[in-house]
């Protein structure tokens, strides 16, 4: 069990950062929610949530152009591009749920 243990706290760690990455950005936040709106059932969340993470990066390398900067694509040979990506798609996937879940059992009775 303690072979075990650091790699259990790593993968905590990424979804952690994963989840407060997407949650301290109000834009992030927006899509996510846009996301859960759109959704129609529980087994369509991993299309959706990867659906998300493509808007955010699109939306992270353009928003720059629209204050005047060169467009520039995204450093998509890196580890860490990749990475960041990955702990994006799982905030999204955990904010996507909560929101879907209000949806569906808290706003439904009200």
């Amino acid at each position: 069990m303690d072979s075990v243990t650091p790699y259990l706290s790593d993968a905590y760690g990424f979804v952690q950062g994963g989840f407060n990455s997407v949650n301290s950005q109000i834009l992030a936040l927006v899509i996510a929610l846009g996301a859960a709106v759109l959704m129609k059932e529980w087994k369509k969340i991993w299309v959706v949530a990867l659906g998300a993470t493509v808007i955010q990066i699109l939306v992270a390398a353009i928003v720059p152009v629209l204050s005047g900067a060169t467009f520039k694509l995204p450093p998509l040979v890196t580890v860490g591009f990749w990475m960041g990506a990955a702990a994006t798609y799982i905030g999204l996937l955990i904010v996507i749920a909560v929101f879907f879940f209000v949806k569906k059992n808290v706003l439904k009775a009200a």
